[in-house]
C-alpha cells in the first residue's frame, strides 16, 4: 500500500513539473492563468478542470513565443492533463469498460 501511495505521489510531482517546463515566454502566461484559476501552478489537476490551458496557448500566441513554443506549450499542456486524466475543458476522461 505506501509503494503504490509514494509511486502516485512521485508521479504526481512529474506531471507537476510540466507545468513549469514550459518555454520561457510562456512562464508569466502560466502564472498569470493560475492565479485566474485559483489554482497553484503544481496543481495539475485543479489546472486540468479550468480554462488554464487555453488561457496560456491564447497568452503564449500573444507573447514573443514563437511558433515552435507555441508548439511545444500545446503539447505540454496537453500531455499534462492527459495524465491526470482530466481534459482541458474539465471534464474527467471516460473510463475504460469492458463490453457486455
Amino acid at each position: 500500500m505506501f509503494k503504490t501511495f509514494c509511486v502516485a505521489l512521485l508521479f504526481v510531482a512529474l506531471v507537476a513539473a510540466q507545468a513549469t517546463s514550459l518555454p520561457p515566454c510562456a512562464q508569466g502566461c502560466a502564472n498569470e492563468a493560475a492565479t485566474k484559476a485559483q489554482c497553484a501552478l503544481s496543481d495539475v489537476i485543479c489546472l486540468c478542470k479550468t480554462a488554464f490551458a487555453s488561457s496560456v496557448l491564447q497568452c503564449a500566441d500573444s507573447t514573443s513565443c514563437s511558433a515552435a513554443d507555441q508548439t511545444e506549450v500545446s503539447t505540454i499542456l496537453e500531455g499534462m492533463c492527459a495524465a491526470v486524466s482530466v481534459s482541458a475543458s474539465g471534464s474527467s476522461a471516460p473510463a475504460s469498460t469492458s463490453g457486455p
